[in-house]
């Protein structure tokens, strides 16, 4: 779900919102966002905004997650770098004016709680098997054999 969740957001803010290299139909680009925002990498706004300002002053002291940082930095841990982060984000006011993309701004944790609450429920219900005394047996002998 991670890797889905990057590979959305990563299309949805470079080839949509930064080159604006074709249109996608509206319910098509807010599943993208969605899943974007499931990566735990931000919401939709704040995800855009750093980006163009990624690409406005690549690998320079403003660039959000330069890699002059290092390489952690610039692919991970610039996502706890709070002086980045709360910067002015003047650069999304095109997402800011959709009810959609404000909704997922102010709803982003609870995105998540209800993400790790499905991924438990259907773990729990998939690991609920009825075994066999024989099934039981085996798996007893294989843990005592370790």
């Amino acid at each position: 779900m991670s890797s889905l969740g990057f590979l959305a957001s990563l299309f949805l803010s470079i080839e949509i919102f930064l080159i604006k290299s074709f249109k996608l139909p509206k319910w098509l680009e807010y599943f993208f966002a969605y899943c974007g925002t499931l990566a735990l990498q931000g919401n939709a706004i704040e995800w855009v905004s750093t980006h163009r300002y990624h690409h406005q002053f690549v690998d320079s002291e403003k660039d959000p997650h330069s890699q002059i940082e290092g390489f952690w930095f610039s692919h991970m841990t610039w996502l706890f770098d709070t002086d980045q982060r709360n910067r002015e984000r003047n650069n999304a006011k095109d997402l800011e004016k959709q009810p959609f993309y404000k909704f997922l701004e102010k709803t982003y944790i609870l995105h998540q709680l209800a993400l790790g609450a499905l991924l438990y429920a259907l773990g729990l219900a998939t690991h609920i098997k009825l075994s066999t005394p024989a099934q039981k047996q085996k798996m007893a002998f294989a843990r005592l054999s370790l």
